[in-house]
């Protein structure tokens, strides 16, 4: 199952940020490799393969991602941010972020269904081309006299405005 998990900006100001580059690329190899659960499938050399690291870069970072960091805005497991199981690793912060994405996407959601509200409340005309636009602006492209695209987007006028 393919998933996407985003990057929050907060990352780059949490005590991971202030982590070795190879550990910083691990663990962001990790959350793109997670499964919606936070298990990361996987062996060590392959990890280390997928985040283009050497093996003992690799094998360091996950040591350092699984200690705890008393630096950690968030006390849970002691700031460890995974934990080894068999088949590969649990992101343990991962159920946290589940419920950050699902409130960003629910606010995303609410605005993009506000909005058409609003607009169908207002009687706004969508986005799309006007009544003869279409056929005006293919009709000028052909060559056509600025007389013909002019009888073409009087045609489509209502009958007020004609």
């Amino acid at each position: 199952m393919d998933t996407w998990t985003p990057l929050f900006s907060s990352l780059i100001t949490s005590s991971l940020w202030g982590e070795d580059k190879h550990v910083r690329l691990v663990f962001i190899t990790m959350i793109a490799m997670k499964d919606k659960n936070g298990f990361v499938a996987g062996t060590v050399p392959g990890l280390s393969r997928m985040a283009v690291v050497t093996l003992e870069e690799c094998k360091d970072a996950l040591k350092v991602l699984a200690s705890p960091d008393k630096e950690s805005r968030n006390g849970e497991n002691e700031g460890r941010r995974i934990r080894a199981v068999d088949g590969g690793w649990v992101v343990l912060g991962n159920a946290r972020f589940q419920a950050l994405m699902k409130e960003v996407s629910t606010k995303i959601g609410n605005a993009k269904r506000q909005k058409k509200y609003r607009q169908k409340k207002s009687g706004a005309v969508s986005s799309g081309p006007l009544p003869g636009e279409a056929e005006a602006i293919a009709a000028e492209n052909n060559g056509a006299s600025q007389e013909r695209v002019d009888d073409i987007t009087t045609s489509h006028l209502p009958e007020q405005c004609q």
